[in-house]
């Protein structure tokens, strides 16, 4: 089976600068080889060869040797192992052998070479480290291909052993704890057996270990997780402890950024390269590196940076089911769209990948072993095209894995509410943290026993249609679940489903009244109908009844302490008999709670209209939310009220038009005066004209009309004679002119006004 994978190479130093993106060919895992015998060595002993793969889905092994071509194939074991018998030992049995494994129609590449050599047939082991950094530790790993040999290191230069070690399985690992130039040069190892007299094997092929002038890699991540949707922000940290450094970020392996070591500080070096919207182009592999003048860092650890909502949304599967017991292993089977994609498990709450797999087909099992409490969380994949800038599909849709042998406590209530009348329908919902099981409702029928009521539901919801006394009872539920996992079950809470409309109903009061201030206590009574009742607060909006008493009369007193905003609201209350549990009386009426020290202001409006006419009343009607209130009406211009009201209905009189204005109410608690509301909305009252004002205004308009006539023409007769009267001013007596006219009186209510004669003397 092989699949496409994107490498990043170099080659050395290469001037500082990393090679371009190649593509290769990659083969699955190559399986691992050993051999199976007992010591010293003996021709006449038998050896058996041992393959195994790393892949679960190896159907087939086959064991070659170099020279002779192909040896066995031998079908693969639950343990993904074959075992090649070759009998008793001869001087034929020498040489190197590898071996394959085959999936369907794919080979893997061949194991490591176990070579067989010598009159006692040792077989050569193998020697390797990874690159060498100055001052670190360095561990190198001597392979064998037998169990309980003993292994030795050489230095080429040196007449003694470096090191010897036992070994608990088939290699061991040579320590230098502080690698130096001294400790440079070529490594060889060999094993033998642990009995005198000792039988060695040959020794390995020479390692060289060379000191590169190179830094260790810096530490790459990103701020959060590399997997994002388009039009996100994205931020790269790259940070070393060596001071001074240019940092330089690279996507599949070109440099796109870096920073400048002119503002570099003294201590560590970071940098922080952003994206501030991600596109679907920005999809890839990225890394960094640093330097100063002359010297390099080794690569960091890649980070794959996927974009998402390209391709369609993949669905997560857990198997055997999504509830696991501790220690226990879970498959979680990722199921694409596409073939050739590349695989990502991702864990809430975790900011990277949990594990990756390239896939040949459409789907990729991820494995997670011998979980634990802290694998329990929600888990989603993602796959991905990583040839096109790490395109990705949607998330999946998460599943909830549980790491328990304990299911939690799931939760029943009752919509609309638990207290239900007679003939309703309600529906009692089972409701928990777990997904993907089923519900089972319980009824208690006897004192002891909880029996199955109805069947089980997939979504936790029981409805009961036309409510009756059959119904009234107490209730729990818990989980259902289709898998065999002996997982311990724990019931819910316990809900009492009560019936309404069987006795007469109470009455609810609150004292000191349905208006208290914030942090001020009120007491809400329900007074009913049988002594020695169990009495049941309700409150609109909740789904359970807020309180239950059981009082030695016929009253029960809830009292609530320094109540709060959230205390108001629309409260009723029932009761029952103890003869009959949870068949209970009729609501009693509603009464509405107000928590507030500024009540809502009341409506003001005038019947039968706004506008006065004379000797006419009006009654304005002041309206508020709440009874057992205190009105008053205010009017403008007037420094204290006008008047006080229980009913808020106030008569004004217009007498010589005084009654119009504006006018305003607001109303107090007659338990609690000190609390007023706001004031209502300005109202005003308007003046009207009656008949007789009507017609003497008429009658004034045509008298001034025929006034103003008579003047100009008494000018016109005065500028004729003014030159003759001027000659004959010593006959005149010196009285001057008077014209009177004489005005309507409104009051009167006259029908005509009448002039007096004018006259000139």
């Amino acid at each position: 089976m092989f699949f496409i994978v994107t490498a990043l190479l170099c080659c050395g130093l290469c001037n500082g600068v990393l090679t371009e993106e190649t593509e290769i060919i990659m083969p699955t895992p190559k399986p691992e080889l050993w051999a199976e015998t007992n010591f010293p060595l003996a021709p006449w002993k038998n050896l058996t060869l041992w393959c195994r793969s790393p892949s679960s889905s190896t159907k087939e092994f086959v064991l070659l040797k170099d020279g002779t071509g192909w040896i066995a194939t031998r079908p693969a074991s639950v343990r993904v192992r074959a075992a090649f018998p070759l009998g008793a030992l001869t001087q034929s049995h020498i040489g190197s052998y590898h071996c394959h494994s085959w999936e369907e129609m794919a080979v893997s590449e061949p194991s490591e070479a176990l070579e067989l050599v010598g009159r006692d047939i040792l077989p050569k082991p193998v020697l390797s480290a990874s690159p060498p950094v100055r001052g670190q530790k360095l561990q190198i790993r001597c392979k064998g291909w037998l169990a309980g040999m003993g292994f030795t290191l050489y230095k080429e230069g040196m007449q003694e052993p470096v090191q010897q070690l036992g070994a608990v399985g088939r290699e061991a690992f040579f320590t230098i704890q502080r690698m130096e130039h001294k400790d440079e040069g070529n490594y060889s190892c060999r094993t033998h057996t642990k009995r005198h007299p000792f039988k060695w094997s040959e020794t390995s092929e020479p390692l060289e270990l060379v000191i590169k002038e190179m830094y260790p890699k810096p530490f790459f991540k990103t701020q959060a997780s590399p997997v994002i949707s388009p039009g996100a922000r994205v931020t790269f940290n790259c940070s070393t402890p060596h001071q001074y450094m240019s940092l330089i970020l690279y996507k599949d392996g070109s440099e796109i950024a870096s920073s400048d070591r002119s503002w570099a500080s003294p201590g560590a070096s970071a940098a922080h390269f952003l994206i501030t919207s991600v596109g679907i182009g920005d999809g890839g592999n990225y890394s960094c590196r640093y330097h100063d003048f002359a010297i390099w860092s080794e690569p960091s650890d890649p980070v794959e940076l996927v974009v998402t909502e390209f391709y369609p949304k993949p669905t997560l599967l857990a198997q055997p089911g999504p509830v696991v017991l501790p220690g226990k292993n879970v498959k979680l089977h990722c199921q694409g769209a596409f073939q050739g994609m590349r695989f990502a498990l991702l864990q809430e709450g975790t900011q990277v990948p949990l594990q990756f797999q390239s896939a040949s087909g459409n789907s990729a099992d991820f494995l997670l072993h011998t979980v634990g409490a802290q694998d329990s969380g929600n888990y989603s994949c993602v796959y991905y095209e990583t040839t096109m800038s790490n395109r990705g599909s949607y998330l999946s849709k998460p599943i909830m894995i549980w790491v328990t042998d304990t299911f939690p406590k799931p939760w029943l209530f009752a919509e609309p509410s638990s207290v239900v009348h007679m003939g309703k329908n309600v529906t009692l919902w089972c409701q928990g943290p777990v997904h993907g099981v089923g519900y089972i409702l319980h009824k208690e029928r006897e004192a002891t026993s909880m029996q199955l009521w109805g069947s089980t539901s997939n979504d936790g919801a029981f409805p009961i249609t036309n409510i009756s006394r059959t119904s009234i009872g107490r209730y729990s539920c818990c989980y259902h679940p289709d898998w065999t996992t002996p997982i311990k079950l724990q019931p819910s809470n316990t809900l009492e489903l009560m019936v309404t409309g069987l006795l007469p109903k109470p009455s609810l009061s609150a004292q000191p009244g349905p208006i208290v201030a914030p942090g001020e206590n009120m007491t809400l009574q329900c007074q009913g109908e049988q002594p020695d009742s169990t009495f049941v607060l309700l409150k609109e909006g909740t789904q359970e009844p807020l309180e239950q008493q059981r009082p030695s009369g016929y009253r029960a007193d809830f009292w609530m302490p320094a109540v709060r905003g959230e205390d108001s609201g629309i409260y009723s209350c029932v009761y029952y008999l103890d003869s009959a549990p949870f068949a209970a009386s009729n609501h009693s009426d509603s009464l509405e709670i107000w928590v507030t020290d500024k009540p809502p202001k009341p409506f003001l409006s005038a019947w039968p209209s706004t506008m006065f006419k004379l000797e006419k009343d009006i009654t304005l009607q002041c309206r508020g939310p709440l009874p057992g209130v205190e009105f008053v009406l205010e009017h403008d211009g007037e420094e204290s009220p006008q008047q006080f009201s229980e009913n808020g209905d106030f008569v004004i009189s217009n007498r010589e038009g005084k009654g119009i204005g504006n006018y305003s109410c607001s109303y107090r608690l007659q338990g609690n005066p000190d609390i007023w509301s706001e004031p209502s909305d300005s109202l005003e009252l308007m003046g009207a004209a009656g008949p007789a004002a009507q017609e003497c205004t008429v009658g004034n308009i045509v008298r001034s009309g025929l006034i103003v006539v008579v003047v100009v023409a008494l000018g016109v007769v005065l500028a004729i004679e003014w030159p003759r009267l001027r000659t004959r001013g010593s006959e005149t007596d010196g009285r001057g002119q008077t014209i009177a006219l004489e005005e309507c009186n409104q009051e009167e209510d006259s029908d005509s006004c009448t002039s007096s004669q004018s006259s000139i003397s």
